[in-house]
């Protein structure tokens, strides 16, 4: 980050060049195609799990999702259940939860952390689906 010169070689000269170098973008949140709203509850299902992308931007970088909290209310939950996640995609008792939902369940993500090519760890905001 900051500015930064690159040698540029012509015919044989070297001439530097000052770039600004700016870190990237927080990348967005998905299940599948979505970051939110309404969706099908066997389509939620069969999608396993949060992924991050960057959004409107010209390069291409791989985040990787590292944790959330995911949490389950509707439907088989009359309360608000809550199961923490390691990795991208749901497991132990995040994956039961997302497994025992219906339609009429709302599923939330929170503490969304995901680690760029950089190795900062970034907090990414929540994300809520209504399954139908």
């Amino acid at each position: 980050q900051g500015e930064h010169n690159v040698n540029v070689i012509v015919e044989g000269k070297s001439t530097p060049v000052k770039f600004r170098v700016k870190p990237l973008p927080d990348p967005g949140t998905f299940v599948g195609p979505k970051r939110g709203g309404s969706m099908p509850a066997a389509d939620f299902k069969a999608m396993g799990g949060v992924v991050a992308k960057l959004l409107d931007s010209d390069f291409e970088a791989p985040f990787k999702v590292i944790s959330y909290t995911l949490g389950a209310q509707g439907g088989n939950y009359p309360t608000y259940q809550m199961a923490n996640n390691e990795g991208n995609r749901w497991n132990g008792a995040a994956a039961k939860l997302v497994n025992e939902a219906k339609p009429g369940t709302t599923i939330y993500f929170d503490q969304i952390k995901v680690i760029g090519p950089e190795g900062k760890v970034r907090d990414l905001p929540p994300m809520t689906f209504m399954l139908k």
